[in-house]
Parts: C-alpha cells; structure tokens; sequence
C-alpha cells in the first residue's frame, strides 16, 4: 500500500467517526498507556576543569584535572526505558462544557543508572613516588601531584559503570478535568499524587568494586602548604605500643615494630608462662572504607498531565498524554558514606593562598585494599593509590510521554 492510499484511507476513517464525544459523568472508563519516560536529572563531570594559579606578580599557572578529560563527556544519569500503565477512571461531576474525572492507575517501567564515574591512579604505576620514604616521613601519602620525579606524567585510568538495573511500579490517583467532553477532539488537565515503589539490582561490576572497596582503608588529601597536597588519616606522629589508641578499624594500621624484649646480656625476656616478651608498634594507615552504595528509596510523589482525545466510535476513544512529576526523595550514590569521594580540580582562577583545593585535586587516598587488578608482576592483587567517584543524587522525576486508548462502559 502506498503512503498515498494509506493517508486516504486514514482521512475516511476520520470523517466515518461520530461527529461528537461522549460524557462520562455516573460511567467507568478503562485505559491502557504505552510510552516512555524522560527523567530529567544527570550528574555532570568536573573532570575537564582547569585551575588557573595567580602567583604575587600577576602570572597565571594552569592546572589540568589529571583524570581523562574525556569523562566530562559524560553524565550519571537513570536511563528509562519502555513504560506501560493500567488506569480505571469514573465520572463524578459535570458542569459548564467540563467534567471531573477521578482515576486510578498502576504502571511499570524499567529503568538503568548509567556512566557513574570512576578514575584512579595506582601506586603499581607510580611505584617511585609513593615508595620514597622522605614523603612517607612527612606523611604526604596521596599526593595528587600528576607528574612524577622524572617529569613524567602519572597514570590516570578513568571506567564508566552502569550502577544496575531498576524496576518501577507507580501506583498513583488523579483528578482529571475535561473540556469539551461532548466534542470529537477534547483536551484535558489533571493533578494527582502517588507512590513509586522501586526494585534494583545491582550490576555484577557495581557490586565487584563495592566489594573491593569495602575492604580497603582509605585517606583523604587536604590543602597543604598553599595549594600543594597532603593527607589525613595517617599518624603523623610516629608509631605508638598502644593500637587502642589509634582510632579506625584495626586492618587500617600496620605494625611497624615486633622486636623481642632483652636483658642487658642480649638475652630474651620471658613472661610468667615463659614466653618470649615482644615490643610492638603500629602506625595509624586511613580509617576503614565504608562500602559504595546506591541508595534507590520508595517515595511519594506529585504529578501533573495535560493530553487530547480523539473519540473514535461510542465507548472508544484514543489519547495522546504528557505528564511531569516531582517525587520526593531520589538516588543516592555514596562511597565511604560520601557523594564525593576524592574531589577534582576547582574550575577558576585564583590567588595562590585562595586555592580551595590542591591545584592538581583531592582525591581520596586507598592506603590498603583498593581494586583488584594485576601488579606488576602479572599477580592479580588489591591496588592502592588515589581515587575519585562522582557519587551524587538522581531525581527520579522527569517526563513520561503516552499514548493509548479508553473504553467507556
């Protein structure tokens, strides 16, 4: 059939319809919507920033972000796909050219948090910086210096992970008022409020790196010196003989002494058992990771439509419908409890005592644990170094666009 005949065919049918709609007042009507949905809201990367340093005399110092400047292409976002709902509506009053309208509906819909990102430089990769022990002296672990001693420029490696897959069931009652209703074309508005109940799964990535995280102790880089770096979270002081006194879980300190006790003959001290007496120290080494989540609550929300129906024969009509809603809480993603977790480079200029952040970033520093991947020997292991998650909230309102058709009883 060519498009000719089908638009003809399409005029005719529109011209056989009944010339007026229908009213619903003291009637059930019934629908099916079939759509998609458009959520509004994304987390925008500051991967591409770049800080400019002002030193005494005037001279500008740039600073690039040291992750993939191609992250900032992207943004976290809840990516929904196909969206079908049941709704039953009855009739309860009519008056000048109008009506009200009071329905139910039950929907479902799926929906995929995308491109959360994550970038990280590991100390496999940069062995000669972290490894020199005059830092370590200092305590400067984490440094987000970008290039290493040789000039050379660090690591970075940047992933995109999808965050898991949801299930959407709204359940939600509205107040629909139609114009028109005894006309062919009949617009109308509504206003209701309902209550989205949400199931996700987590991706089998997601849920490796929380995993490896939640298993690692972690430190974080503050201003130091002007806008150069230095950590927290790590003993400073030296070592103690008292771990009690180290705050942070027990795996997040290393013992830095485990010497037999000597008499002055050099010989073993014994204890009341006859066991050999030991000095032992530890330093603190970061504080334990709280496990990365994704925190998708059940909420209440508020929504608003506005759509046209066409009364195709009596009892039968079709609609097109967009509607806009506003739900009260979203998404949460978190790692160590934190939406940031290590923070990038500031965007703007700034005198060199007014940087807000080191100029080469904050990022969070895994002292042990970290990712698993090979070392350099080829050995799949746990990987220090500095981290940075854009964590953050997702709302889950938005648009949903429909179309479907309605039977009158």
């Amino acid at each position: 059939m060519s498009v000719r005949s089908a638009l003809l065919l399409l005029v005719v049918a529109f011209v056989a319809t009944p010339a007026f709609g229908e009213e619903v007042k003291g009637r059930w009507r019934f629908e099916l919507q079939l759509g998609g949905s458009t959520p509004g809201d994304s987390i925008r990367s500051d991967a591409g920033n770049v800080m400019l340093v002002e030193d005494s005399e005037g001279n500008l110092t740039r600073y690039n972000d040291p992750r993939p400047s191609a992250m900032a292409l992207f943004e976290t976002k809840l990516d929904s796909d196909y969206h079908i709902e049941l709704r039953a509506g009855y009739g309860f009053f009519a008056w000048k050219n109008s009506e009200m309208v009071i329905d139910f509906g039950v929907g479902y819909n799926t929906a995929q948090i995308k491109n959360i990102k994550l970038a990280y430089s590991l100390d496999r990769l940069d062995a000669d910086y972290i490894r020199d022990p005059s830092l370590r002296t200092f305590g400067r672990f984490g440094d987000p210096s970008v290039y290493r001693r040789d000039g050379s420029r660090e690591t970075w490696i940047g992933e995109l992970v999808n965050g898991g897959d949801m299930k959407m069931i709204p359940l939600s009652v509205n107040a629909l008022f139609r114009f028109r209703p005894t006309k062919r074309l009949n617009p109308y508005l509504g206003i209701g409020l309902g209550y989205l109940f949400i199931d996700f799964n987590e991706s089998a990535r997601w849920t490796a790196i929380a995993d490896q995280l939640d298993a690692s102790c972690v430190a974080y880089t503050i201003p130091y010196l002007g806008f150069q770096g230095r950590t927290t979270d790590i003993d400073n002081t030296g070592p103690v003989s008292d771990p009690s006194l180290l705050t942070g879980d027990s795996n997040c300190h290393f013992q830095t002494r485990h010497d037999a006790v000597l008499d002055e003959l050099g010989n073993p001290v014994l204890d009341d058992q006859g066991n050999p007496l030991f000095i032992n120290e530890w330093m603190k080494y970061g504080h334990d990771l709280k496990r990365p989540r994704i925190d998708t609550p059940n909420t209440v929300f508020m929504e608003v439509r506005a759509g046209m129906e066409w009364q195709w024969k009596p009892k039968t009509a079709f609609f097109v419908d967009g509607t806009f809603n506003w739900a009260a809480q979203g998404i949460t993603i978190t790692v160590d409890d934190r939406t940031e977790f290590g923070q990038g480079v500031v965007a703007g200029t700034f005198a060199i005592e007014d940087v807000p952040v080191p100029s080469r970033g904050a990022p969070a520093y895994i002292t042990t644990g970290g990712l698993v991947g090979p070392d350099t020997n080829g050995e799949v292991a746990p990987q220090p170094g500095e981290y940075i998650v854009e964590g953050g909230t997702l709302d889950y309102g938005g648009w949903k666009f429909v179309f479907g058709v309605r039977f009158t009883l």
